[in-house]
């Protein structure tokens, strides 16, 4: 490390004349490095140079660490490069004998590293970083890129071999790996130490790297525990050693995204594995594996024990492990984010992409610039797509946007019809062979984006005037807000997302849900943790900074978690009500199939981070909610408005004045005002009998039978007997007269009665 070292750390000047001679003879239309080892940041500075394109994968902490692995002297994870002289202590206390003498250069040496690290970064034209947890680091310490993203590498998934038919115990523990201090083997070692193993045993795979390491940690095992050693492997021996494990321990001190883990689990093995860096991505507690404190081999301990005690666990484990992402998806993701960039190269420049299959992004309409992109994902339901399609055409100002339709591999004719669109330039389409589900199709169709914003848009929604250029108004009120969301409607006018809220046992839903759309507290603009994502607006380079939808969740909470992150990178979430979209609310098949394992992985992600928050709104809004039962189980509440029904208040006024059909309209607004405030059972009563005023028996009736399902009044049966007369349903009316006669003479009880109405709950809201 001494200053006549640096050059080389840094820069390797005697290279460029190389590499400017290679590339201006075999000119590439893209470079993507995936490591500068022995390259360093010279091999970026050509490339800027000769204005040739490049994507770096992170694949590990060199840019941020000297040595490579983050990992402090006491075999943690290090927080980050908060200064130098963290970073000169750490070096001096880890591997280094330096003088007092040379301290100073040392200082130098790593300002500079960080320094010119910093610059280099923003070289290339995407940075691509396997774990969320990486990403999180560069960004914390200003090692950042306008373009940056979060990107699952794949896997090698072999085919797994069959697993023997044999009972447990023994329990079969295995380790893989190199084995030198950082994999943390002498934590396993300790750990399968500390627990009864009478019924279990320790395999371990591995590359000796340290001898004196491996040596000293096997002379630790204690006698009478089953402990094997088995040597190297190779990939073609995974399928058969994982075919004979039960459950994997990876207890590393320091990793970024495991390819190890990644295999393990494809091999259908759950993993116990401690919770540092982005382990935590892949090996999710108590769903496909255990995961304990990092360096903490007591705690390792505890998991191993508890999976000896409880074997069962183990294939309910296994049950919870999701298929891992191939090396063919990941170079299918690689491949978009090219053509992306070279798109954009090609835009910026006026120019053509130099090679065919790379220019296959830039195809379709609309190269002009655009502010706004608009993705839609979509699977099947082409009437609902051309609806929604149409209604942005009608209402949108044309050349402010472009649309980015993502078919998941659709099996109506949505494919034609995309294609024949695009060829108007009317859209611009992404194909998948299948169904990637909404996060990975949002993210490809905001690769392609061109403009400033993005709207994530489903299918199933009617945009109304102006809905567009009132979320970009919200957004442009204040340079910290990041999203924005409209107001959703059903088609009946009541309210399907006015914001999001969490209640105290941090389960997330929609405020207001059923509300009339004119109710006072869903017109207010105002700041929420999260939105939904059925149309959601967000500023392009933060959803690119917040590493895009994260693709764990099928199909459900991946907006609360990108809301959350936004949130935690400093920016705000708005709602607005001035842009409104009529939403007919997941069309999709299966759309709710998933929604109780992307809660618990939302919950293993950000429960900490969650903060309950509806009961502030209630107050804000003159409403109180009223708990019945148990608020975590079952969720039912009544809220008690204190606001102004205007709609009773103008429906009472027309009925008086002999208006009955204006009161007709005034009454159904007021029953949807608060539909979980008491009061609309009154204003319900008082419309039957306008209908019934107005000889719409069969509406009266129908308004009867629901006020019977929250309260059994003799006056109701009364009321349905005498209408069922009038329709002439006479067998109907016989017993709707005797039970109201039963009741009055209390022959029979509420409760007893209560069994006989079909669906018999209080009105109230399901949270």
């Amino acid at each position: 490390l001494s200053p006549s070292l640096v050059p080389f750390y840094l820069r390797n000047e005697a290279l460029k004349p190389v590499l400017r001679k290679y590339f201006r003879e075999k000119p590439p239309d893209l470079v993507h490095v995936q490591h500068l080892m022995g390259l360093t940041v010279s091999f970026l500075e050509v490339l800027q140079e000769l204005e040739i394109p490049v994507i770096l994968t992170a694949n590990d902490f060199w840019f941020l660490c000297k040595q490579n692995h983050l990992m402090n002297p006491e075999g943690r994870v290090c927080e980050g490069p908060e200064t130098v002289d963290k970073c000169a202590d750490c070096l001096c206390r880890h591997q280094l004998n330096i003088t007092e003498e040379e301290l100073p250069n040392l200082f130098y040496e790593l300002a500079d590293w960080r320094y010119t690290h910093h610059r280099a970064l923003r070289i290339p034209d995407l940075i691509l970083c396997p774990s969320r947890f990486l990403l999180g680091i560069f960004q914390r310490y200003g090692f950042v890129n306008d373009r940056m993203a979060h990107l699952p590498q794949g896997a090698n998934l072999f085919t797994p071999a069959a697993r023997p038919d044999r009972a447990i115990p023994p329990l079969i523990f295995s380790y893989l790996g190199g084995i030198y201090y950082r994999k943390g083997l002498d934590l396993l070692i300790d750990a399968f130490n500390q627990v009864d193993t009478t019924t279990a045993e320790l395999h371990i795979y591995g590359e000796i790297d340290k001898p004196d390491y491996f040596a000293k940690v096997m002379q630790g095992v204690l006698p009478g525990k089953k402990v094997t050693y088995h040597g190297g492997y190779q990939p073609a021996d995974l399928p058969r050693i994982l075919a004979d494990t039960d459950v994997a321990v990876v207890p590393s001190r320091g990793e970024n995204y495991p390819f190890v883990i990644r295999e393990i689990l494809h091999a259908q093995v759950p993993v116990i594995a401690a919770a540092i860096a982005g382990i935590p991505e892949i090996v999710l507690d108590n769903q496909n594996g255990l995961l304990f404190r990092e360096n903490d081999a007591p705690d390792l301990a505890v998991k191993l024990a508890r999976l000896i005690e409880e074997p069962e666990l183990i294939d309910t484990l296994r049950t919870g492990i999701k298929p891992m992402k191939s090396m063919e998806q990941d170079a299918a993701d690689i491949e978009e984010h090219y053509r992306d960039i070279l798109s954009r190269r090609a835009a910026s420049t006026g120019l053509a992409t130099s090679r065919g299959p790379a220019s296959h992004a830039s195809e379709g309409p609309g190269r002009m610039a655009v502010e706004t992109s608009i993705v839609i994902p979509v699977w099947n339901n082409l009437e609902l797509t051309r609806q929604c399609l149409e209604s942005i055409w009608q209402n949108t100002p044309a050349d402010s946007f472009e649309v980015i339709v993502v078919d998941n591999g659709s099996t109506d004719c949505t494919t034609e019809f995309l294609y024949q669109e695009q060829t108007a330039g009317r859209l611009r389409a992404v194909f998948n062979k299948q169904n990637l589900g909404f996060a990975k199709a949002c993210n490809q169709g905001a690769r392609a984006a061109r403009g400033d914003y993005l709207v994530f848009l489903n299918n199933d929604t009617i945009v109304t005037q102006d809905w567009l250029e009132e979320l970009i108004n919200c957004a442009k009120k204040d340079g910290s807000i990041a999203i924005v969301g409209a107001k959703l409607l059903f088609p009946d006018d009541t309210v399907q997302h006015a914001g999001a809220v969490f209640n105290n046992y941090k389960k997330v839903y929609h405020i207001y849900r059923n509300f009339h759309k004119d109710h006072p507290a869903v017109n207010k603009e105002r700041e929420f943790q999260t939105i939904t994502a059925a149309c959601m607006l967000i500023k392009k380079d933060l959803f690119f900074k917040a590493g895009l939808f994260e693709e764990g969740y099928q199909n459900g909470f991946e907006d609360v978690d990108l809301c959350l992150t936004i949130k935690r990178l400093g920016y705000k979430i708005f709602y607005t009500p001035k842009s409104v979209v009529y939403h007919l609310e997941s069309k999709t098949p299966g759309r709710f199939a998933k929604d109780e394992a992307n809660s618990r992985l939302l919950h293993a992600r950000w429960y900490d981070h969650m903060t309950p928050d509806d009961s502030k709104y209630y107050q804000e809004d003159g409403i109180f909610i009223e708990w019945l039962g148990n608020e975590e189980e079952k969720g039912w509440a009544i809220l008690h408005d204190a606001n102004e029904n205007i709609f009773w208040q103008e429906a009472v006024r027309y009925k008086e004045q002999g208006a009955f059909p204006k009161a007709l309209e005034n009454y159904k607004k007021a029953v949807k005002f608060n539909p979980f405030d008491p009061r609309h059972l009154i204003i319900a009563e008082e419309l039957a009998e306008l209908h019934e005023l107005m000889g719409n028996y069969s509406e009266a009736a129908n308004l009867y039978e629901y006020l019977l399902k929250n309260e059994l009044s003799p006056q109701h049966f009364y009321k349905l007997g005498v209408l069922n007369k009038k329709m002439n349903k006479l067998p109907e009316a016989i017993e709707h007269l005797e039970k109201a006669k039963e009741l009055l003479t209390g022959l029979i009880t509420n409760n007893a009665l209560a069994s006989e109405v079909p669906d018999y709950v209080p009105e109230a809201m399901t949270v």
